[in-house]
């Protein structure tokens, strides 16, 4: 039985003026890092709006996001993550 890998996350993220927008979505865009190559179809889930996307070959992806928000990363060879 193989041991899943930790799921590491390095989140670019450009915000401007965030106070004062706190309860509008702002656009991010993000990377995940992980020893394994292939980081495509990485599940991310946005438990607040319920909207999901997928990571592409590379581990990028991109999302709509507000303050608060919880993002969950998931995959069968990664144990879940939340931010």
């Amino acid at each position: 039985m193989s041991k899943k890998n930790k799921l590491s996350l390095l989140l670019l993220v450009l915000i401007f003026q965030l106070n004062s927008f706190a309860q509008n979505e702002i656009f991010i865009e993000g990377k995940i890092i992980s020893d394994i190559e292939n980081l495509e179809n990485i599940y991310i889930y946005n438990k607040r709006s319920n909207d999901f996307t997928l990571s592409n070959i590379d581990g990028f992806f991109s999302t709509l996001v507000r303050l608060n928000d919880t993002l969950i990363f998931s995959g069968i060879q990664f144990v879940e993550k939340k931010i």
